[in-house]
């Protein structure tokens, strides 16, 4: 089984236990139905996350079984617990079809969902220099997360690359938003979680450009070279490498100005 790595593909058709339940993956993995908010944990946590993150797709028996390292019969087991959990009675809200199961839910009624759709339009209208709309767009994304994806659960090696997938997207969002911030005059507001975000990936290049020209641009100019001269020495000294083009031009730009 390859779970999907591109948008979830989820259903639209709601069913009536599926109305009013919506689900997180940013964070525990979690149910709701109105202001009541259930974890789900262990087994039944793993069980419901790889049939969320299928988008909606029928997952065949055999592949929820390898990712669970369960037999059958004790997969059998864990639905019939998950769906107690869940209120389906009915068995609508995960549907037993041929060969396997599928979560009837839509795009909103999960928060990764919503959070890749807000993305995507933030993502866009900083491209297109739409600056209002991209802050707003980003900011409502990222209140999607509540910590890391998928906790409280045992992940399988095939689910890990989803969560890699889900923080790569929220450290793109992240950038981009406090590159937005610094378009629109607020260079002195972004700069304490510029240095946040620098300090948890310290050998990542573009939040370290980002965060130069905020400080530079906040009459910081030495802190901004020694953020510069900083991620150089652990690039060398960690990866053997050199900085790359954004870096360079960033601190050549800056020593101009």
């Amino acid at each position: 089984m390859i779970l999907r790595k591109c948008h979830l593909r989820l259903r639209m058709g709601l069913t009536d236990v599926s109305d009013g339940i919506s689900f997180g993956l940013l964070g525990t993995v979690v149910a709701r139905r109105g202001d009541s908010a259930s974890t789900i944990t262990g087994r039944k946590g793993l069980l419901l996350a790889i049939l969320l993150l299928d988008g909606g797709e029928v997952v065949p028996i055999d592949d929820i079984a390898d990712l669970m390292s369960s037999a059958r019969a004790t997969l059998y087991n864990s639905v019939k617990r998950l769906r107690t959990a869940l209120g389906d009675t009915d068995e609508s809200l995960i549907e037993g079809i041929k060969p396997g199961y599928r979560i009837n839910i839509t795009r909103d009624q999960l928060d990764l969902a919503v959070f890749e759709d807000l993305a995507d339009a933030g993502f866009r209208a900083f491209r297109a220099g739409d600056l209002p709309t991209a802050t707003a767009r980003l900011r409502a994304a990222l209140a999607q997360w509540r910590g890391n994806p998928l906790g409280g659960v045992v992940l399988p090696v095939q689910l890990k690359g989803h969560v890699q997938r889900m923080e790569e997207l929220r450290l793109q969002a992240l950038e981009d938003l406090n590159a937005a911030y610094i378009q629109l005059g607020q260079h002195r507001e972004a700069v304490p979680g510029l240095a946040q975000l620098t300090a948890a990936h310290p050998l990542r290049e573009r939040p370290h450009a980002i965060y130069m020209r905020a400080l530079h641009l906040s009459g910081r100019q030495k802190d901004a070279q020694t953020v510069y001269w900083d991620i150089c020495r652990r690039l060398n000294d960690e990866l053997a490498a050199a900085p790359g083009p954004e870096l360079r031009e960033t601190y050549s730009e800056l020593i101009r100005i």
